[in-house]
C-alpha cells in the first residue's frame, strides 16, 4: 500500500497550491480567500520513480467560531492520524501565528515523521523570513515557493526520503468512477458518508459547503468503487463568486470521467 503524506496548516498558507505543484496538475480549486478547502482530498504523486498519497486539507483553526470551522478542523485532524508523513505549512509572509505555535505542538507528540515548509519564499532574499520561525522549536525547515516551484526537488527528497523501501504498492482492481451530482443542499455529502460508513466529507445545512470534486473509495463485496462528491450545480449558473463558479465547473468535469452519474433530487 502507498505511503500517505498529508498537507497540513492553518488557512491560507498555501496547501493546495502545494498540493497541485507535488501532483503536478490543478486537482484543487485555489483562491485567495481563506477556507477554500473543507475536505480531504487525494491524489497520487510520484518522485524519483516513488509513488505516494497526498492528501490536501483545509485549515485547522483550533478555536473555530462556527460549527463549519470545526468540521473542517476534525477532517483535517483525521488526516494527520491516517497519514504515514505529515507535512506542516507555514506562510513565509507573515510571523508565526497562535495557531501555528498550538499546531507545531501537537504535531510533536504524534510519533510520526513530519517536515516542516515555509512557503511563500519566492526568492533568495526571502529566506531570512524562516529566523522568527525558530521559536517553534525547530532548526529543520525547507523554505520553499509553491507558486513558482522554488526549492521543490528539496521537498520531495525529504518525503521520499521518508518511505518504507520495503512497502509493496498493491495493484488494484480498476475502479468504478460514481459522480454524485445534484443543486445544493440536496444531500450528495450525506449520501457518501452512508456509503463509506464514516464522515468522510463534510456535511452540513449550509448550501454550498462542498466545493471540490472529492473521490471517496469504497469496496464492496470485493468491487472497488470510486464515488466522487461534487459541489451543488446551480440553475442557469447564477452564479457570481469565482469560487462558485470554479466548482461548478469542476462538478461538470468530473461527469467526463465517470462510468455511473447519480443525480440526486
Amino acid at each position: 500500500m502507498k505511503s500517505i503524506v498529508a498537507i497540513v496548516g492553518r488557512p491560507n498558507v498555501g496547501k493546495s497550491s502545494l498540493f497541485n505543484r507535488i501532483v503536478g496538475w490543478r486537482k484543487a480549486i485555489v483562491n485567495d480567500a481563506p477556507g477554500v478547502t473543507r475536505d480531504r482530498h487525494y491524489s497520487v504523486a510520484d518522485w524519483c520513480g516513488r509513488e505516494f498519497i497526498v492528501v490536501d486539507t483545509g485549515g485547522i483553526d483550533f478555536a473555530p467560531e462556527i460549527d463549519l470551522e470545526s468540521k473542517v478542523t476534525k477532517q483535517s485532524l483525521e488526516a494527520i492520524s491516517e497519514a504515514d508523513i505529515v507535512l506542516c505549512v507555514f506562510d513565509g509572509q507573515v510571523e508565526p501565528t497562535s495557531h501555528d505555535i498550538e499546531l507545531t505542538r501537537k504535531l510533536n507528540k504524534i510519533g510520526k515523521p513530519v517536515i516542516y515548509a515555509i512557503n511563500k519564499i519566492d526568492e533568495a532574499v526571502h529566506e531570512g523570513r524562516k529566523d522568527c520561525y525558530y521559536e517553534l522549536g525547530m532548526d529543520d525547515f525547507v523554505m520553499c515557493s509553491s507558486e513558482h516551484g522554488r526549492n521543490f526537488d528539496e521537498l520531495l527528497d525529504k518525503i521520499i526520503g521518508y518511505l518504507p523501501d520495503e512497502k509493496e504498492e498493491n495493484k488494484n482492481k480498476e475502479a468504478l468512477y460514481v459522480t454524485v451530482v445534484g443543486r445544493p443542499n440536496v444531500g450528495k455529502s450525506t449520501l457518501i458518508n452512508r456509503l463509506a460508513g464514516n464522515e468522510r466529507v463534510i456535511a452540513h445545512e449550509m448550501p454550498g459547503t462542498t466545493r471540490d470534486s472529492i473521490d471517496v473509495d469504497i469496496e464492496f463485496e470485493g468491487a472497488h468503487y470510486v464515488f466522487v462528491d461534487t459541489a451543488g450545480i446551480r440553475k442557469s449558473f447564477k452564479v457570481h463568486e469565482r469560487v462558485e463558479k470554479i466548482s461548478a465547473m469542476k462538478a461538470l468535469r468530473t461527469v467526463d470521467r465517470s462510468e455511473i452519474i447519480c443525480f440526486l433530487i
